[in-house]
């Protein structure tokens, strides 16, 4: 029985590694992210069933993960958009059973599996360097013709399209960025496999190895990704030090740290300098605002854009992440959430350095720890600049690498000796039943539902689009009803309501009262509910209104009777009222954007209060300067406009 569950945890544990590299980030809705992230929880039940378990003196580390696994679950709890926090707590929480797993699955004095995983992950890091040489040679021109930037985050849009055009590869990855730090984690793992086949004189593997690594070098060039080539190089640098660190004497060991210091503060000190980094300072600036003002439990995880445009500097940028992994995680958790996910990269680093440097592990694993290391460094280097975690395949990337680690040092070492309990027959069928129950409600429930909606979602859309208005209607109700924790159905209903007004084609009380009702207070209203940070909703909310008082216009020109005269008119003057109630919460939530506080200067005009609205005007001339981002500035017509309300105003 043991053997069967062990051979269904290192299928499940082995399709997780090649589904996650293949489906990575945004290319992947909700519903097929968490679909092969339950791998993960399926496999670790799978093995609780076992009724065994591993236990080894992980100390800081084990306590550290637990905490950090409460902390993310808990912070849904005080989340704005909830259904953001559990998408990104439930990847945290398997990233953490990954580790967890390939510890447990690692017996004492076998490294046997824990080999067999990173094979499979290499294996799987080939296939994903290949394709992108194909697309290097044939891909990214049949990308520029049929370029779909919908997963594509909105302040990545125009850096993403120049990239393509450039020929700047992103492989199975939604980014070059993300790409680029792929290859820092895979070269000096190559680079360690390299170094042991020339050890063990295998001429065919060395060159496949070298291969390899000058591959993955040359493919990282290509991604055009700076911050990734620093990352790389440090790392690069750093196994070369571990690795001849015993031959050195001491002056060039205190000297070696030395230099290598001075180096990255002068190559900081540069990047200081590039617009790629100025733009990243105005993404700080903001995240530092959050923390201000979120200092103790931080904004929840996956809400640092909702609450960003609230602190963003008016010269800088929109964007979804922070582009600095601690500084995010310190805005979306708070102090505590900083201090323990430092700690675990802290105390990582330093399990695997005390292995090294007191000859813990044994001589033939030496140089794929030093590889891990290396890699771990890497990453986090590259993490101060960008969103690796992120990322699903490159979180799930550094984490199988830090569970093989860790593995490789506690099980190689006798003073860290891994040690088996029996469960007594009560808490082994009380893991069985939990692991049973775990699985059938992730895959027969949660996961199905969610996989389902994105899917209607998108039938939906494209139905309407082909004029199948009653079966794309009805694909997104349905959608609606599967997840209704999810703002995107609807929002898409809204839309669709709102942009498909049929039956106002003629003066129609009733109906339009029924019509907006269904527009805001079943569906628009519903998605700022579950999200009310987001500006940008009721900024679209306030559109809705305007097209909403177009209508009513019209309609004010063409009634003869008096009582509908009388309900038009108090119906303009609600709807009037709630445009600058709208665009006043939009303003608040992002007070830098020109074309929110101008829209809310237009509604001012429009119910008489001339003072604000001339303010108001004046305010949006001087940020419109102020931005530096063109795509975020007002058209010219726009600023016409505001001048000639100038001169009548006075």
């Amino acid at each position: 029985m043991n053997r069967i569950l062990n051979l269904i945890t290192i299928f499940l544990l082995s399709a997780f590694v090649v589904l996650r590299l293949s489906l990575c980030g945004n290319i992947a809705g909700n519903g097929i992210s968490l679909f092969i992230n339950s791998l993960i929880v399926i496999a670790f039940s799978v093995w609780l069933m076992k009724g065994e378990l591993r236990i080894a003196r992980l100390g800081a580390i084990g306590y550290l993960l637990i905490a950090w696994a409460v902390i993310i679950i808990l912070s849904i709890l005080w989340s704005g958009y909830k259904f953001s926090a559990f998408i990104n707590a439930f990847q945290w929480v398997t990233d953490i059973l990954l580790f967890y797993l390939i510890f447990q699955i690692t017996p004492s004095g076998n490294e046997k599996l824990p080999r067999i995983v990173i094979n499979i992950f290499l294996a799987t890091a080939v296939l994903v360097i290949f394709y992108s040489l194909y697309q290097y040679f044939w891909g990214l021109a049949e990308l520029r013709s049929t370029i779909d930037l919908t997963n594509i985050p909105l302040e990545l849009k125009d850096d993403f399209i120049s990239r393509v055009n450039a020929n700047e590869l992103f492989g199975t990855f939604t980014y070059q960025n993300s790409f680029g730090a792929f290859l820092v984690i895979i070269i000096p793992v190559f680079l360690s496999l390299l170094i042991q086949a020339i050890t063990k004189r295998n001429l065919l593997l060395g060159i496949s190895y070298l291969s390899l690594t000058i591959l993955s070098a040359c493919v990282l060039y290509t991604t055009g990704s700076k911050g990734a080539w620093i990352a790389s190089g440090v790392s690069i640098v750093i196994f070369g030090v571990v690795a001849l660190w015993k031959g050195l004497n001491r002056r060039l060991r205190l000297i070696t740290p030395l230099i290598c210091s001075i180096v990255l503060v002068i190559t900081a000190i540069l990047l200081m300098n590039t617009e790629s980094m100025q733009v990243r300072l105005g993404y700080w600036q903001g995240a530092l605002g959050i923390i201000k003002d979120n200092f103790w439990s931080g904004v929840g995880l996956g809400n640092f854009s909702s609450h960003y445009t609230m602190y963003k500097p008016v010269w800088a940028g929109e964007t979804i992440h922070a582009h600095n992994v601690f500084i995010e995680v310190f805005a979306e958790l708070g102090i505590i959430g900083f201090i323990l996910f430092s700690a675990i990269w802290l105390v990582i680093l330093f399990k695997c350095f005390k292995a090294l440097s007191k000859n813990l592990v044994d001589s033939k694993n030496r140089m794929l720890i030093i590889g891990f290391t290396s890699a771990i460094i890497g990453f986090l280097i590259h993490s101060l600049v960008d969103f690796n975690f992120s990322e699903s395949g490159l979180s799930m990337s550094i984490w199988l690498i830090v569970g093989c680690a860790i593995a490789l040092i506690y099980n190689e070492s006798s003073k860290m000796q891994i040690q088996s309990i029996k469960i007594n027959a009560l808490a082994k069928w009380t893991l069985i039943i939990c692991g049973i129950g775990v699985i059938i409600g992730l895959e027969t429930r949660l996961i199905p539902n969610i996989m389902r909606c994105d899917e209607l979602i998108e039938e939906g859309k494209n139905e309407i689009s082909k004029g199948a208005i009653e079966g794309g209607s009805k694909s997104l109700w349905e959608a609606k009803m599967l997840n209704p924790y999810d703002i995107n159905p609807y929002l898409e209903i809204a839309y669709f309501d709102h942009s498909h007004p049929f039956i106002l084609q003629e003066p129609d009380i009733k109906e339009f009262e029924r019509w907006q009702k269904a527009v805001y207070n079943e569906h628009l209203d519903k998605a700022i509910k579950l999200n009310q940070n987001s500006a940008s909703l009721y900024y679209l909310k306030g559109k809705f209104l305007e097209e909403d008082l177009s209508i009513l216009d019209t309609w004010a020109k063409d009634v003869k009777i008096l009582g509908d005269k009388v309900w038009i008119s108090k119906a303009q003057e609600r709807i009037r009222m709630d445009i600058v109630e709208s665009y006043q919460k939009a303003v608040y939530y992002y007070p830098t954007k020109p074309e929110y506080l101008y829209r809310l200067a237009n509604a001012l005009d429009e119910i008489g209060q001339i003072d604000t609205a001339r303010d108001t005007y004046q305010q949006v001339l001087t940020l419109n300067r102020q931005v530096k981002l063109n795509r975020l500035k007002l058209k010219e017509v726009e600023i016409d406009y505001i001048l000639e309300r100038l001169k009548a105003l006075k």
